[in-house]
């Protein structure tokens, strides 16, 4: 889920690319402790380490997750 403590980047993993380059990158104060999408893969629920919440827009930048 995190690249590294409080650095979260998300992939199009439908991309037919040579490398694998993030769509969407975020930072947070504290590690990332759980994180969702929503049903529909617009947007991702993230709890910090800190107990503080966010519901982000990943379908800004083009990069919506689909549940299999």
């Amino acid at each position: 889920m995190e690249n590294e403590p409080g650095k979260l980047a998300l992939y199009n993993l439908a991309a037919s690319k040579e490398t694998l380059e993030p769509v969407q990158q975020f930072v947070f104060r504290s590690p990332a402790s759980f994180a969702e999408f929503s049903a529909d893969g617009k947007r991702l629920f993230v709890l910090t380490a800190e107990q503080t919440a966010f519901v982000l827009d990943v379908a800004a930048a083009g990069a919506t997750a689909t549940k299999k």
